[in-house]
């Protein structure tokens, strides 16, 4: 194997995949969000963030908030942009706070993280190269 294709995995998981985020009621309610994976460099620093304030705080146990506060934390860090959500039918702006709020529903974390982990999906339907 080359090297190449070992560096080519971060590189494409740093572009990020755009995946449907669909509504659990209606399969045809959708959204795109655009996601890197867990090979990224962004969710590497968002996970040693974490980290360095977890061994700065000397704790070695979390309750269960601050897991989801954390998989919140880590998702929304591996989100590069959404497109066709709306609110009153004005487009929503991807802020912090929208993408807090977005990622409290724990049907769209569950979606966002499925992404970040299939690897396979971030070379799907692509040549290569």
């Amino acid at each position: 194997m080359e090297l190449q294709r070992i560096v080519a995995v971060t590189a494409r998981e740093d572009e990020g995949v755009t995946i449907d985020i669909v509504h659990p009621e209606n399969a045809t309610e959708k959204f795109t969000m655009t996601v890197a994976g867990v090979n990224s460099d962004r969710f590497r620093k968002a996970r040693a963030e974490q980290q360095r304030r977890w061994i700065k705080q000397k704790r070695n146990r979390q309750t269960p908030e601050e897991i989801l506060k954390d998989d919140i934390e880590i998702s929304a860090a591996c989100l590069l942009r959404w497109d066709g959500l709306t609110d009153g039918g004005q487009p929503v702006p991807f802020t912090p706070e929208n993408i807090d709020i977005v990622l409290r529903h724990e049907w769209v974390l569950k979606q966002v993280k499925e992404a970040m982990n299939d690897e396979a999906g971030f070379f799907a339907n692509r040549s290569s190269s």
